[in-house]
């Protein structure tokens, strides 16, 4: 019945997922062509795309009226909650596999766009750890106040960190982290596997706690 759910969130998201191919194909030509310096440009579409997405597949449950349906099914509100965490985690891993592979391509036929593999795969690691997060934030927002009440939530999260970065700014943090991310370009495959993992098992384990959160909030919740 999982499998049904996530059937359905995917025949939702193939209306619309072109269209986002086609975007960040276009970004990707940009790229090579010189338009924009790095990778970070993809980075940052993939973050959208995979946090644009799910909020899209929670908008059209919640106009149809899908979850008082949904509640009657033999999987019951546990796997309701279930199939939304394991789309969340599919969307993230396939795009972040995707980005790789488009890190990987440029560093291979357009060395001179990349300074540094290691650091640019590191930065696409990135992406996905700040996806599942973001996850982490919004999937028990969206289940207990419901998209539109929810996007207060996503307002505050992004005002946090722009408060977060302009800290940062005023601590001559962009100096630091240039020198460190220099550093990169002389770790090994072990250090940059050993940075990943780590930063991978945090955000599952913070993706976990919000998985507990998002099924006791929705074990309560009244249609």
């Amino acid at each position: 019945m999982i499998g049904a759910m996530i059937y359905k969130d995917f025949a939702i998201i193939k209306r619309t997922v072109s269209i986002y191919l086609l975007m960040m194909l276009l970004y990707f030509g940009m790229t090579l062509g010189g338009v924009f310096e790095g990778m970070e440009i993809m980075n940052s579409f993939a973050t959208m795309f995979s946090v644009s997405v799910p909020m899209g597949c929670f908008s059209l449950d919640e106009q149809a009226r899908w979850e008082k349906y949904a509640v009657t099914l033999p999987l019951g509100r546990k796997g309701i909650v279930q199939a939304k965490y394991v789309l969340n985690f599919l969307l993230t891993a396939i795009t972040s596999l995707f980005i790789i592979i488009l890190n990987l391509v440029t560093f291979t036929l357009f060395p001179s766009r990349i300074s540094s593999l290691p650091g640019s795969i590191l930065s696409a690691i990135g992406v996905t750890v700040g996806c599942l997060l973001i996850h982490a934030v919004l999937t028990p927002a969206y289940l207990k106040f419901g998209v539109q009440k929810a996007r207060m939530v996503i307002l505050f999260a992004f005002a946090g960190i722009v408060a977060i970065f302009m800290s940062l700014q005023l601590m001559s943090f962009p100096a630091r982290a240039t020198v460190a991310v220099h550093g990169w370009s002389q770790a090994t495959l072990e250090q940059v596997g050993a940075v990943v993992l780590t930063l991978l098992a945090v955000a599952l384990l913070l993706l976990f706690v919000s998985y507990r959160i998002s099924l006791r909030i929705y074990e309560k919740k009244e249609f």
